[in-house]
């Protein structure tokens, strides 16, 4: 869920005019696949889950999923700032 998040507000926070994407890997993924920019993202997210969830008896794998949806939501926090103040 915290993808989806991600992606929402960045297409929010970038649907204000002058704001442009941070990070550069992104950026060059979002010039290349235009609109579906977010599938590899997702691809990403859903195989991270899946792993997670197949090795679950291993706890750093769950830590690990846990620590990365965390810092993704604290992404999509800073996304929804940026809007905020820039709309």
């Amino acid at each position: 869920l915290a993808q989806v998040a991600d992606i929402v507000t960045t297409n929010l926070a970038l649907s204000v005019e002058g704001t442009r994407e941070g990070n550069k890997v992104v950026r060059a993924i979002m010039d290349k696949l235009g609109k579906l920019w977010w599938t590899p993202k997702a691809v990403v997210g859903v195989v991270g889950a899946w792993l997670a969830f197949h090795n679950s008896e291993h706890i750093l794998a769950v830590v690990a999923l846990g620590g990365m949806s965390l810092f993704t939501l604290y992404i999509a926090l800073g996304n929804y700032e940026i809007y905020k103040k820039r709309k």
